[in-house]
C-alpha cells in the first residue's frame, strides 16, 4: 500500500511538471507572435494567420495546463488521501493483530507452577517453628497465591473473550 502511495505521489508531481512545461511552451508561442513580423519581412501576408494559429495554440496550452493542475490537485486531495487512509487502516489492523498475538498467550501452565511453588513455600513456612518465621511472611505468601496467581487464571478466559470481541468490533469499524 505504501508503494501505491509513492507511485500516486510521483504521478501527481509528474503531472504538475508537464503542466509547467505547457505553461512555458505557451509563453514561448506568445513571444513568437511578437517577432513573427520581423522573421517574415519579405512576405508578411500570412503573418496575421500565423499569429492567430500561434495564439490559439498558446491558449490551448494554457487551458491544458490549468486542467492538468486541477487534475493533479484532485488526485492529491482525493485518490492520494484515500490511499493513505487505507494504508493507515491496514497498518492499524496489523498492529492490532500483533498486540493480540502478544497479549493472548496461555499463561495458565506458568501460573499453575507458580501456585505450586508458593504452596510449597507456604507449607515449608508452616512447618517451621514460630520463632523462625518472620512476621507477615506467611500472609505475604498467601496473598501472592491468591492475588498474583489465582486471579489471572480466573479472569484469563473472560479476558480472551473481551480481546476477541474488541478485535472483531475494530475490524468491522476500521475496515474502509
Amino acid at each position: 500500500m505504501a508503494f501505491a502511495c509513492n507511485i500516486m505521489d510521483r504521478l501527481i508531481k509528474r503531472t504538475e511538471g508537464v503542466a509547467a512545461d505547457h505553461a512555458r511552451m505557451a509563453i514561448s508561442l506568445q513571444s513568437l507572435t511578437e517577432t513573427s513580423t520581423d522573421a517574415y519581412a519579405t512576405d508578411t501576408n500570412d503573418v496575421p494567420l500565423l499569429n492567430d494559429g500561434l495564439i490559439a495554440m498558446s491558449k490551448h496550452l494554457h487551458t491544458t495546463q490549468s486542467l492538468m493542475e486541477d487534475e493533479s490537485k484532485a488526485w492529491d486531495a482525493g485518490v492520494l488521501e484515500d490511499l493513505k487512509r487505507q494504508r493507515d487502516a491496514l497498518v492499524s489492523i496489523r498492529d492490532m493483530f500483533d498486540r493480540r498475538e502478544r497479549l493472548d498467550k496461555d499463561n495458565i501452565p506458568y501460573l499453575e507452577r507458580r501456585i505450586q511453588t508458593n504452596e510449597t513455600k507456604l507449607a515449608n513456612l508452616r512447618a517451621k517453628p514460630e520463632p523462625l518465621v518472620k512476621p507477615g511472611e506467611i500472609e505475604k505468601v498467601v496473598e501472592s497465591i491468591i492475588k498474583v496467581s489465582f486471579h489471572p487464571i480466573y479472569f484469563m478466559p473472560s479476558s480472551r473473550t473481551v480481546l476477541k470481541a474488541s478485535t472483531n468490533t475494530r475490524i468491522r469499524t476500521r475496515n474502509p
